[in-house]
């Protein structure tokens, strides 16, 4: 969500326009509307429509129930107790400014709103759909306004086109299909008003009501009505109800004036009903899936000689370059909107991170040549410099193991095609850059160029200019400016930092993608490219599958049995290189986990686990199956155990062994007993839906093993910042839950490749809504696709055999990877880099809250209420699933950090200082 600002709507002219009869609204003449003849026959051509992009920004205030309905049913009409009302039914106080003043102006700069089409679908999971959720759907019932959100009251947006003589244009005509109300302006003068009242308008006006048909089923008594079901009720004719009808009508041409013109709408939310024991359910259930308010269809045509006026459309044209925030999901089709143009690449950092940005080239023919030089940038106005050296550059390229269309994170409402392109599968969006490659894909003809600076520890504060010099073969360079602001403040080195990271390596994926021998050079060498990455994002454990076939998809035991006569001995040297890379690499190393169990090892499992043996004397390799009673056996498993502690213990580690992986099933009590003889100082890792801290070893006594550290599921909502602030930086060492962000934690949700967006906020989501961090993600379980096949796993590794599959607890419902396949190795992608950053930023909001709760040093009152209304503010937008992460709320957030230093050093004693 962008920067929001204050201000109010102001209407100019009012007139009153039709509506329908069974709204109990009056019925007048629209503005500039002539003869009903030409009303219903357009003219000209179309200069601007809900196909076209749009700059667009939502205010935030809760829903009310209407007065009208308040007084039928016999409740308080004053504006608390209708707010109050709704209340049970949207669990949210969300609350944000209205747009800044004068933001109907054709000149209002609005760059940092979002660019999204006019037009939006209000279904809130496109699957139910598929690919009929297209932009040619005209089904009233899935057509039309924005994302349902019934916390939004009031969508502003500006639409452009441009007329080359203001005179020459006959006439203007204007087609909106919307819901709630609206007012439009055109170059800061109101045309058109529908569904509102005469007169000045706040933001939180609300439009006319709807009848109660729009929202419930008709027929039976009042206890007995449905709300309105998007599959339940698809041939109802009730849905036409939801939609309002404005025009075609002509609209005043006096404001028209040469070159840019700008459409800008205000649309206002209507209120909710009420009936006789009728209660809607959650507003954000699927039973409704509409918004009133928005905008469904618009069409503005022109009239006038020699296409006087014109769309302006988004499209290539030559070599363009512009800036694209690096949250955004980009295609090899996206195009350049028409108000995208090179710019410079700004970037808010910190010190002692790393900050990024990004431009796209594009061009209509392959890019030849493609090369981006980064340059030095001098401090202005002062001594400082950043060298050329710490700035890396990279080049995003698709990924091959990730979809296309919606599966694959874009989307027709942001993805910027041109105004007529046609959706017939959402595959026609193209396929979005993910990876990032040390050099630029061949053949292509749109590239993402990521620049990424590594601000030193030292560096000076302040503003730096540079600029990263773009070259290709038989053109002149393109100069891109680069301008970095470091604010004054450090961020904690990697292995110091609070949020907790627990990013799985697949040895097994890496021999499969690139057909190398396990263990081989060739393969030790890809492995430690993925654990420098890992490393390098602060991962915090290693696991070490001691069973053959287990839940994390290894073929083989990563510490094979040694047959040796009647007994067995055990081969540690791949454990030991495994071991000795993480801890090269893994500076935040907390746990090597040693994976003693698998769900098959319970004994109404009905499947036994397994382990790779070799014969010592014949070296023939073979499975073992362990029956659930070998797991209280302790001759079978005490050496091992002990011989990996040894080991553990020559490299330092010892401390950190813990057993591992109880899932929503548990180890039994025997089985917990046995292990916890071998070392009893040794606690137990658990992945599940749920919560649990013990492992009950002594059934009668109730005596038990603590669960020092768990991913969860279950839980993981972000609590109101007005009723609680939960601080998932206060980290219990003895017992650490992190959240396993599928279906089921909505802070965020990262399933099915979520937007690069989400991953800004996965751990400054997890540490607001009280867990430590994020877990049970991999690093490189990519998707194989038929070679291990399309069930629970979904093509990849984990879980890939059937004894052992934990189905919804699949790392692959969650996320299965951040890594990427190189061609030579694996690298970083466009979502690891947006989460690498998003750990750097819920750094500075920790820093942040620890200073505003820290009792013994408070903060002068009025910056303490000032901060905590920024962090709220966070916290509301993360809840919308809105990542805050744009530029400006960067700068917010670096600069609430430079103010709580400052505080801190000059004492709390006393007012706080003028600002």
């Amino acid at each position: 969500m962008n920067r929001i600002r204050c201000c109010s709507v102001a209407a100019c002219l009012v007139v009153w326009v039709c509506v329908p009869a069974a709204l109990g609204q009056p019925a007048a003449a629209p503005v500039g509307t002539a003869a009903a003849d030409e009303r219903s026959v357009p003219a000209g051509a179309v200069v601007l429509n809900d196909r076209h992009f749009w700059r667009k920004y939502y205010c935030f205030f809760p829903p009310s129930l209407s007065v009208q309905s308040a007084r039928a049913e016999g409740l308080p009409t004053d504006a608390d107790a209708r707010r109050r009302f709704l209340e049970g039914n949207y669990p949210g106080h969300i609350q944000t400014p209205p747009p800044s003043a004068g933001w109907t102006d054709p000149d209002f700069d609005d760059h940092t709103w979002m660019l999204l089409r006019g037009r939006q679908f209000l279904v809130g999971d496109a699957r139910m759909l598929g690919d009929a959720n297209s932009p040619d759907d005209s089904t009233p019932y899935t057509r039309g306004t924005d994302p349902f959100l019934p916390g939004c009251g009031l969508v502003a947006q500006r639409g452009a086109f441009t007329v080359t003589d203001p005179a020459a244009v006959r006439s203007l005509t204007l087609r909106v299909v919307y819901r709630g109300g609206f007012v439009a302006y055109l170059n800061g003068k109101e045309i058109a008003r529908a569904g509102l009242p005469a007169g000045e308008l706040e933001p939180t006006t609300p439009a006319a009501d709807y009848p109660l048909e729009a929202w419930f089923l008709r027929g039976g008594g009042q206890d007995k009505k449905s709300v309105l079901h998007w599959f339940n009720h698809s041939k109802s004719d009730q849905w036409a109800l939801r939609e309002r009808t404005f025009g075609p009508v002509r609209v005043p041409r006096d404001a028209l004036r040469r070159g840019r013109n700008v459409l800008a709408l205000a649309m206002h939310r209507s209120d909710y009903p009420a009936a006789s024991k009728l209660k809607f359910g959650h507003l954000e259930s699927p039973t409704l899936y509409w918004a009133p308010v928005g905008l469904s269809r618009l069409e503005l045509r022109a009239e006038g000689d020699g296409g006087a006026a014109a769309g302006l459309e988004a499209r290539r044209r030559g070599v363009q370059v512009w800036p694209v925030e690096i949250t955004q999901a980009l295609s090899d089709r996206t195009v350049p909107n028409h108000d995208q143009h090179l710019a410079p690449v700004r970037i808010a950092a910190v010190r002692n991170g790393r900050f990024a940005g990004q431009v796209l080239v594009t061009s209509e023919q392959p890019l030849e040549g493609l090369r981006a030089e980064p340059g030095e940038l001098a401090r202005a106005g002062g001594a400082g410099r950043i060298p050329a050296s710490a700035v890396e550059i990279r080049y995003g390229a698709v990924n091959p193991t990730r979809p296309a269309g919606f599966h694959g994170g874009l989307s027709y409402h942001d993805t910027v095609l041109p105004p007529d392109f046609r959706v017939g599968r959402m595959a026609d969006l193209g396929t979005r850059f993910d990876l990032l490659l040390a050099d630029p894909p061949a053949g292509v003809s749109a590239v993402p160029v990521w620049m990424t600076v590594a601000v030193p520890k030292d560096a000076a504060t302040g503003e730096y200019r540079g600029q990263v010099t773009i070259r290709l073969t038989g053109r002149d360079p393109i100069q891109v400016p680069i301008e970095l602001t470091v604010f004054d403040h450090t961020l904690p080195d990697v292995k110091d930092r609070v949020g907790i990271v627990d990013i799985y390596q697949s040895p097994d994926t890496l021999a499969d993608t690139y057909k190398v021998k396990p263990w081989s050079d060739e393969h030790w060498a890809l492995i430690e490219e993925s654990m420098k990455l890992i490393g390098a994002a602060g991962g915090i454990t290693v696991r070490i599958p001691l069973l053959a076939q287990s839940s994390f998809g290894n073929a083989e035991s990563m510490i094979p049995w040694i047959k040796e006569g009647d007994g067995y001995a055990y081969d540690l040297s791949n454990f030991d290189r495994y071991v000795d890379l993480a801890a090269r690499h893994y500076v935040r190393l907390r746990w090597v986990v040693v994976n003693v169990w698998d769900r098959t090892a319970l004994p109404e499992a009905s499947k036994d686990s397994r382990v790779t043996v070799i014969d010592k004397a014949t070296g023939e390799k073979t499975t073992l199956r362990l029956s659930s009673e070998a797991y209280t056996n302790p001759k079978l498993w005490r050496a091992l155990v002990l011989e990996i502690h040894e080991h553990l213990k020559r490299k330092g580690l010892a401390d950190r062994m813990i057993y591992g992986t109880g899932t929503d099933q548990s180890p039994t009590a025997a089985q917990v007993a046995m292990f916890r003889d071998f070392l009893p100082q040794l606690r137990w890792v658990r992945e599940s839906h749920f919560g649990c801290r013990q492992y009950v070893y002594d059934a009668a006594t109730r005596a038990a093993v603590p669960v020092a550290y768990t991913s969860q599921v279950w839980g993981g909502q972000l609590s109101d910042p007005a009723v609680k602030r939960p601080r998932g930086w206060a980290i219990d060492p003895d017992h650490i839950v992190v959240n396993f962000n599928r279906a089921g934690v909505s802070c965020p949700c990262l399933n099915e490749y979520a937007p690069p967006g989400a991953y800004r906020y996965w751990m400054e989501g997890a540490l607001t809504m009280g867990r430590n961090g994020y877990g049970r993600c991999g690093g490189d379980y990519w998707n194989l696709g038929s070679a291990v096949g399309d069930g629970w796993n979904i093509g990849t590794r984990f879980c890939m055999y059937p004894d052992s599959c934990l189905w919804a607890l699949g790392i692959a419902h969650g996320v299965p990877d951040v890594l990427g396949p190189g061609p030579e190795a694996p690298v970083t992608t466009v979502r690891f880099e947006n989460a690498r950053q998003g750990n750097q930023e819920a750094e500075v909001r920790v820093f942040v809250e620890k200073a505003l709760t820290d009792k013994q040093h408070p903060l002068p009152e009025g910056l303490a209420g000032r901060l905590q209304a920024m962090l709220d503010a966070r916290t509301n937008r993360m809840r919308l699933d809105v990542p805050a992460s744009s530029q400006a709320e960067l700068r917010e957030l670096f600069s609430a950090a430079v103010e709580v230093a400052r505080a801190l050093a000059r004492g709390s004693a006393g007012p706080e200082a003028p600002r």
